[in-house]
C-alpha cells in the first residue's frame, strides 16, 4: 500500500468512489495481517497444549517467578491468544491495534533471538513484513474518518448517514439543497382545467380540448318493496 495522496472531499460526492476504494483496500490489508496472526497463534497455542515451551514467552512468565509448569503453559497459551486478540481488533475501526501488534512481533522477534527461539522469531519476522504498511493504514484509516459519507462512502445512504455529527463543511449546503427541493415540491398545484362558453352549464364537465359531457341525476327512483 504504502503512502498516498489524501482524498479532497467534494460538494457534489464525488470523492465517494475513492474513499470506498480506500476503505476496501484497508479492510483486506487488516484482514491478510490477521489470519496470518491467527494462524500463527493457532500452532502456537496446539504446541502449548502438547506442552511445549517457547523461551520467548517464559521471558514474561519469568517475571511473575511462576515454579508451576502447568502455571507457565497457562501464561504461554494467554499470551498466545492476546496475541491474536489484538490483531483481531485491528481488523475494526481502532487501527492503533495494528500498530500495537507490530510492537509485540518486534519486541519478540528480538526476544526470540536473545533466548534462541527459531520458531517464535520466524513467526514475528514474516508478521512484521506483514504488517510493514500499518502506519500508512492507520493514517489512511483517520483520515477517512474525518470525511463526509464515513464509513459506507455510498450515495444512496446519504440521507441515512450514521456519520450525523460530521462537521463537513458542505453539509450544511447539502441539507439546504434538499430543504429546497422538499419545498418545491409541496409547491407543485394541480393545473386548472380551461373554461368554455359552457362552462356555467350545471352538472357539467369541462376540459380544455372544447369536449364535455353532461352528469345528471337518474329520473329512476327505487321504489320500496
Amino acid at each position: 500500500m504504502g503512502k498516498r495522496r489524501p482524498i479532497i472531499e467534494q460538494p457534489d460526492h464525488s470523492h465517494y468512489p475513492d474513499c470506498a476504494k480506500r476503505m476496501t483496500e484497508i479492510k483486506d490489508y487488516s484482514r491478510s495481517v490477521m489470519l496470518y496472526t491467527a494462524a500463527s497463534c493457532g500452532i502456537l497455542f496446539v504446541f502449548s497444549m502438547l506442552s511445549i515451551r517457547f523461551n520467548t514467552f517464559y521471558i514474561l512468565i519469568s517475571l511473575f517467578s511462576v515454579k508451576s509448569d502447568v502455571t507457565a503453559y497457562f501464561f504461554q497459551s494467554a499470551e498466545i491468544i492476546a496475541l491474536f486478540l489484538i490483531s483481531y481488533i485491528a481488523c475494526g475501526e481502532k487501527k492503533i491495534f495494528g500498530i500495537i501488534l507490530s510492537l509485540l512481533f518486534a519486541a519478540m522477534a528480538l526476544g526470540a533471538i536473545v533466548v534462541t527461539d527459531p520458531v517464535v522469531f520466524t513467526i514475528c519476522l514474516i508478521g512484521l513484513i506483514k504488517n510493514r504498511f500499518v502506519f500508512s493504514v492507520y493514517a489512511d484509516q483517520e483520515m477517512l474518518k474525518g470525511i463526509e459519507g464515513y464509513p459506507l462512502f455510498s450515495e444512496a445512504l446519504i440521507p441515512h448517514s450514521p456519520k450525523s455529527t460530521n462537521a463537513s463543511p458542505y453539509k450544511e449546503e447539502w441539507q439546504n439543497r434538499r430543504a429546497d427541493t422538499r419545498e418545491e415540491d409541496e409547491q407543485l398545484e394541480m393545473p386548472e382545467l380551461g373554461g368554455s362558453d359552457i362552462a356555467g352549464r350545471p352538472n357539467s364537465y369541462v376540459p380544455e380540448s372544447g369536449k364535455y359531457c353532461t352528469i345528471s341525476e337518474s329520473t329512476i327512483k327505487l321504489g320500496k318493496g
